[in-house]
């Protein structure tokens, strides 16, 4: 069993969200149509370490494995 890790970025609204959606550039993403805040280096750091604790409690629990979803307009596809 594995988990799939990922960060909507752009390609969600911060009205479904319910706080302001994160993107490397102001690009308006496909499905929220709005202009996303630009995350600061200090912010992408945040997100690295996010990802990085996450698959530590996957490895924890003892599942197989994790995948970054990095396709689909999701962040790691927007750097």
């Amino acid at each position: 069993m594995m988990v799939q890790l990922n960060h909507s970025s752009s390609s969600r609204s911060s009205h479904h969200m319910g706080h302001p959606m994160w993107a490397p550039s102001q690009t308006i993403g496909a499905y929220g149509r709005e202009a996303p805040h630009v995350m600061t280096k200090s912010e992408i750091e945040t997100v690295l370490h996010a990802f990085h604790a996450s698959a530590a409690r996957v490895r924890l629990s003892g599942l197989d494995g994790v995948e970054l979803h990095g396709a689909h307009g999701y962040l790691i596809a927007q750097f």
